[in-house]
């Protein structure tokens, strides 16, 4: 079995420090509330390039020359102050003795960054960030397909550890078993999503991972 986890928000708390920032940034400059549902339905799990737009059209104007700047200064002051590993995060690496590898839509030197700043980046074998190829991010299934395509691997042998709504649909897209965490969203929206798993804590992934080994094992005989 070879797992491929979502980085942000999955294994190191940086969604939640990207919610404040958006927060914090599009109510002084632009005078609009984004509350934590619309964080959760709308943006999170999304690339950056989709939550700007989405912000520009709520907006009804095009933003300001330097908010997209002005985000990206303050968040990556944020991640470098305050970034921490997910809670168990750290323990469930250490247990799982399958290949782990990161999926995700952001880049590869933010990936590298908060993978170091928490520790865990000689945990994996692998990053596909959204550096690697022109591939339409999450919810399509594109970075998933090329991970699979890369490494040789057909959807039986996988799973998919993800937070987000757009990352359990990018991974069901692309015909693979899907663990939720719903750390941040909730599990009505990751299980509407289509998640076989939806788990409230990494320290419930080594019985997940058993649960997704007995249902493949169950459909073998």
């Amino acid at each position: 079995m070879h797992i491929f986890f979502d980085c942000d928000g999955t294994l190191v708390d940086s969604e939640s420090l990207a919610y404040r920032t958006f927060q914090a940034i599009a109510a002084q400059h632009l005078g609009l509330y984004v509350s934590l549902d619309i964080w959760c339905e709308q943006l999170l799990g999304h690339s950056r390039s989709h939550c700007l737009e989405f912000l520009e059209q709520w907006y009804g104007d095009s933003l300001p020359v330097e908010f997209a700047q002005l985000l990206a200064r303050t968040l990556r002051t944020a991640l470098e102050t305050e970034l921490q590993p997910i809670a168990c995060a750290v323990d469930a690496l250490r247990d799982i003795p399958y290949p782990k590898y990161i999926v995700s839509n952001a880049s590869q030197a933010h990936v590298d960054f908060v993978l170091g700043k928490a520790g865990i980046d000689h945990c994996f074998s692998r990053v596909f960030s959204a550096d690697q190829g022109k591939h339409a991010p999450k919810p399509k299934p594109d970075v998933y397909l090329n991970a699979m395509g890369t490494l040789r691997l057909s959807p039986i042998e996988c799973v998919v550890v993800e937070d987000s709504v757009p990352g359990v649909l990018s991974a069901k897209a692309a015909g693979l078993f899907t663990i939720g965490l719903s750390a941040q969203s909730s599990y009505a929206l990751l299980n509407g999503a289509g998640a076989n798993i939806v788990v409230q804590s990494m320290n419930e992934l080594p019985w997940a991972l058993s649960t997704k080994l007995r249902h493949q094992f169950s459909h073998r005989s």
